[in-house]
């Protein structure tokens, strides 16, 4: 099921803009930490965002650019031309390390707590994903979990890639103008 909030003044829609706030500013904070161990890449390999347990990007193995040569005293290929963390190496466990644990995270219950609803285990779970942007809170719990509550508008799956295909591109627009 799939929920809107429009009223910027409600409570929940301040807690849901402010969590998505957060996670999005500890991606950024990540990905410069990573980057910086780990030299320019151009795509990470694991689970992107909301997608996992842990709401922000987690990072198992690199893909670089051609030309571009990994430390292979911190990193190996994997047999599918993944730069993964070489565990034969203190460096390589060193940053294995920092990636499982150093970096910031967001844990996949923060939006129940937000709501004061109890995690729902089992074999319907889904993770919830949320989006925020200046007029709308958009979110899903999954299609088992109904959310019966005054500023809770249910939309459909289609309804909701509407909102969030316009948010964002006016989102890119307002950032290419501010450059």
């Amino acid at each position: 099921m799939f929920y809107k909030i429009t009223d910027p003044e409600r409570e929940d829609f301040k807690k849901f803009k402010e969590l998505r706030e957060k996670e999005l500013a500890m991606e950024a904070r990540n990905n410069e930490e990573v980057k910086k161990r780990v030299g320019d890449y151009i795509a990470v390999y694991d689970h992107h965002g909301q997608q996992n347990v842990v709401r922000v990007t987690q990072f198992k193995g690199f893909i670089f650019a051609p030309g571009h040569q990994p430390d292979t005293n911190m990193l190996r290929p994997s047999k599918d031309g993944i730069w993964v963390p070489n565990r034969r190496t203190k460096r390589g466990r060193e940053l294995e390390e920092f990636l499982l644990n150093g970096i910031e995270k967001s844990i996949f219950h923060a939006p129940y707590e937000i709501l004061g609803l109890e995690v729902p285990m089992g074999v319907q779970f889904t993770f919830p994903y949320v989006e925020a942007f200046d007029t709308v809170v958009i979110l899903t719990f999954g299609p088992h979990k109904a959310i019966k509550r005054e500023g809770f508008t249910e939309i459909t799956k289609t309804e909701f890639d509407q909102i969030l295909q316009s948010e964002w591109d006016k989102k890119i627009a307002k950032q290419l103008q501010s450059s």
